[in-house]
């Protein structure tokens, strides 16, 4: 099927959101990202090439568990939450 423009636009559109929310991530210099679902591929993509490494599906019981034994901060959302250095323990 081709694409047309708008949903050339609105690929392009969704990649920059995109790489302006794994800018805020990657500035906070994490090692680790635990996500309770799933993230797009284009966003697994952009934090591995900044070396940071994905666990997706995480049940949110063992993420509250993970995020105590750390001292890490569980966030709800990006786009609504902000990053707080520092993100995760070292």
């Amino acid at each position: 099927m081709p694409l047309n423009k708008s949903t050339t636009y609105s690929t392009s559109q969704e990649e920059y959101h995109t790489e302006i929310l794994v800018g805020k991530i990657v500035s906070s210099r994490p090692d680790v990202i635990l996500v309770g679902k799933s993230i797009s591929r284009y966003a697994q993509e952009l934090l591995l090439e900044n070396g940071i490494v994905v666990m997706q599906h995480i049940k949110p019981q063992l993420l509250q568990r993970i995020a105590r034994l750390v001292g890490a901060r569980i966030l709800s959302s990006v786009v609504r939450g902000h990053i707080y250095p520092p993100f995760t323990a070292v």
